[in-house]
C-alpha cells in the first residue's frame, strides 16, 4: 500500500471513530437528559407543614392540584406506584408557557392510554406546597375510560412524593406535607420499616402470609384493591386447598384497559389468610388476598388502599422507609357475593371474574360477558351522569341487604335471564 493512500485511510478511519464517539456520547447525553426530565421534580417550597383534606374515592386518593400559570385547581389521583401523568385535556387548558413538550409522539400506538411524550410542567402546587420543574408521561384522556370519573386529569406520582414526606390519615381523609418529620404530631407513635426499590422510587416491602409464605409487595396507592399476587408457583400451591380452607378459585379477565391489556381469560383464587404480617404487625381482620396464575414481575405482587386504610402511613422517601400507626377501628371487610364481580367500561358493564362452583358458574356465567340488565336497571338506558356515580359508589347496583340479583346477558349463545343468590364463600 502506498503511503499516501495508508495516510488517507487513517484519516478516514479518524474520523468514523470521531464521529461514532461523538454520536454515541450525544445519544447518552439525550438519554441521561430526558431520564433527568422524566423522573426530575424540584421541592420549592421549604419550612413548612401543612396538613389538607383529599377526597377517598372509591379507595382512590385524590388531592387538589393547582398548575401554575392556572387560577383553578385540578384533582389529581395520589399514586406511589406511578410516575406523574397529565391529561392532554389538562395540557388542553394550560398556557403553552406553562409547560414543555421532551419528545414527540407516536400516533400509531393506540395499545394503551400513554402517548409516547414526556412533558415538564413548570410547577404545580399541593395546597401552599410548590414543586417546580415536574416530569411527567401525558395521557389520552379518551383512552382514560372510567378512570376519569376519578380524575380526568392526572396523577401526583413518585417523582413528586420523594421530595418530602407526605402522611396520609385515612380516617380523617387528611394529607400533611412536611419537610420536617419531627413536626409531626404522631411523630413518636409511627414505626417505621426500610424498603427497596426496584427501578423507580415507589417502596417495596416484605410481607409473611399464615406464617409461611413470604412476598415482597409493591406498595401502591393507586391500587383501591386489597393485597394481589402474580405467581403461577403460589397460584397451584394454593388451588388444591379446599374451599373450606378458605380458598375461592375463580376465572378473570382485567377490570382496566390502559396500558394494553387483552380480554385473554386467566385463573386467580382469593384466599382468606389467618394471618398477614405487613410492617412488623399482624392483621387478622377479613383481609383478602388474590392469586393470579400470572408472570411474576420483579416483585411478587401489590398492596393497595384496601388493606392500607387500615393505617396512618408516613411515606419518607429520603431515607428509603415508610412509616405507619395501626387505626383504631379496622375497616371491615364484606365477604358475601353473588358468585360473580362486575366492572364498567365505556358506559357498559361486563361480567369481570365468576366463582368456580358457583351458582354464577353453573347458570353458563363467563368473564367478558355484557351485563344488559341488572335488576331493574338497563344499562344501555342510563342517565349519561349514572355512570360515573356506578364506577365512584356512590350508586349501588345492589345493596349488602339484597339477597337475590336479576341478570340479563349477552353470551356467546345469546341472551339470557339469571337469578342468583348471596352467599358466603369461605
Amino acid at each position: 500500500m502506498k503511503p499516501k493512500t495508508k495516510k488517507w485511510l487513517t484519516a478516514i478511519a479518524s474520523v468514523v471513530i470521531g464521529l461514532s464517539v461523538l454520536i454515541g456520547g450525544g445519544y447518552f447525553y439525550l438519554v441521561n437528559k430526558l431520564t433527568k426530565a422524566l423522573t426530575g421534580c424540584e421541592l420549592r417550597s421549604t419550612n413548612f407543614t401543612q396538613t389538607l383534606q383529599f377526597d377517598y374515592v372509591s379507595k382512590w386518593i385524590v388531592v387538589n392540584v393547582k398548575i401554575e400559570g392556572s387560577d383553578r385547581e385540578y384533582p389529581f389521583i395520589f399514586d406511589t406506584g406511578a410516575q406523574t401523568v397529565v391529561s392532554d385535556l389538562l395540557l388542553s387548558e394550560l398556557n403553552p408557557k406553562s409547560f414543555k413538550v421532551f419528545s414527540t409522539f407516536n400516533d400509531k400506538d393506540t395499545t394503551n392510554a400513554f402517548y409516547n411524550r414526556l412533558i415538564v410542567l413548570n410547577g404545580l402546587s399541593i395546597g401552599d406546597v410548590h414543586f417546580g420543574s415536574i416530569g411527567c408521561v401525558e395521557m389520552q384522556g379518551e383512552k382514560w375510560d372510567m378512570l376519569n370519573c376519578i380524575s380526568a386529569y392526572g396523577i401526583i406520582g413518585y417523582n413528586i412524593i420523594k421530595t418530602c414526606s407526605f402522611q396520609i390519615d385515612y380516617p380523617s381523609r387528611a394529607m400533611t406535607l412536611t419537610d420536617k418529620l419531627t413536626d409531626l404530631p404522631n411523630y413518636s407513635s409511627i414505626e417505621w420499616v426500610n424498603y427497596r426499590t426496584e427501578g423507580q422510587e415507589t417502596p417495596i416491602i416484605s410481607a409473611n402470609i399464615n406464617d409461611s409464605i413470604n412476598v415482597e409487595l409493591f406498595f401502591d396507592t393507586g391500587m383501591s384493591g386489597d393485597i394481589s399476587i402474580n405467581s403461577p408457583e403460589l397460584y397451584h400451591k394454593l388451588s388444591g386447598f379446599s374451599q373450606n380452607e378458605k380458598v375461592v378459585k375463580s376465572q378473570s379477565i382485567p377490570n382496566l384497559y390502559i396500558r394494553g391489556e387483552t380480554e385473554n381469560v386467566y385463573k386467580s383464587l382469593t384466599l382468606k389468610p389467618d394471618r398477614l404480617s405487613f410492617f412488623s404487625s399482624n392483621h387478622t381482620s377479613e383481609i383478602l388476598v388474590r392469586v393470579n396464575d400470572l408472570p411474576f414481575r420483579k416483585f411478587d405482587g401489590t398492596i393497595g388502599n384496601g388493606y392500607l386504610e387500615n393505617y396512618n402511613i408516613t411515606l419518607d422517601y429520603r431515607n428509603k422507609r415508610v412509616g405507619y400507626v395501626p387505626n383504631n377501628e379496622i375497616v371491615e371487610t364484606d365477604l358475601s357475593t353473588f358468585g360473580f364481580s362486575s366492572f364498567l367500561r365505556e358506559n357498559r358493564l361486563f361480567v369481570g371474574s365468576v366463582n368456580e362452583g358457583s351458582e354464577a358458574q353453573n347458570v353458563g356465567l363467563c368473564p367478558g360477558n355484557e351485563i344488559l340488565k341488572y335488576n331493574d336497571l338497563i344499562i344501555a338506558d342510563l342517565p349519561a351522569n349514572l355512570y360515573c356515580k356506578i364506577y365512584r359508589k356512590e350508586f349501588l347496583l345492589s345493596s349488602p341487604a339484597d339477597s337475590t340479583v336479576f341478570l340479563q346477558v349477552m353470551g356467546k349463545d345469546g341472551f339470557a335471564s339469571v337469578k342468583l343468590f348471596r352467599y358466603t364463600p369461605f
